[in-house]
């Protein structure tokens, strides 16, 4: 394949996906038609890149995830909460969908990142060290985040990305600070 097909392809590809989020802005799913003339492709065009809408929105997902995940693995690199939440609100017409249905092996293998990097050690500074224990508060703070998010988004992102980070940052200090004393 020469470079002008794949040049050609990708802009196709990034055309139909753009058309796809301009409809989940609208909070709905799109039909192949409507997005055939949102990216200004023929039918045939679009069957040659996907096998249906479906398709699309599973290769969309695993693009925008796979950013999502790149962000939430520099973990080692600092808190990435703050370039997580901005990121969530720049697609945020994608994940007000997404979030609502489910969360995908890409935001978990992040979610597993950050979790290594930055909450485990703290919950082994402050004496939580079973494992099976641990897993608790792994899968607290996942769905923690992943509710004020949905939240967040629901309400228009109203506040910015910066005081969303510090409400989960507040959120997990504080479930942090308590480790086993609460027990």
């Amino acid at each position: 394949m020469n470079t002008a097909n794949n040049q050609l392809r990708q802009s196709t590809d990034r055309r139909l996906r753009e058309a796809l989020l301009s409809c989940m802005a609208r909070d709905r799913e799109p039909t192949v038609g409507e997005l055939c003339a949102l990216a200004q492709v023929n039918r045939s065009t679009f069957y040659r890149h996907y096998l249906d809408v479906y398709d699309l929105m599973e290769k969309t997902e695993a693009e925008i995830q796979k950013g999502l995940a790149e962000i939430l693995k520099t973990a080692g690199e600092g808190d990435p909460l703050e370039g997580m939440v901005r990121y969530v609100g720049a697609y945020g017409s994608f994940y007000r969908i997404y979030l609502q249905k489910h969360l995908s092996d890409s935001m978990e293998a992040g979610f597993q990142s950050y979790w290594e990097s930055h909450l485990r050690p703290v919950f082994l500074k402050v004496g939580v060290k079973d494992e099976r224990r641990m897993l608790y508060y792994y899968q607290f703070v996942k769905a923690g985040v992943m509710t004020v998010l949905k939240l967040w988004l629901e309400n228009g992102c109203r506040e910015s990305p910066e005081e969303i980070a510090r409400i989960l940052r507040a959120m997990m200090s504080s479930t942090t600070r308590k480790g086993e004393k609460t027990t």
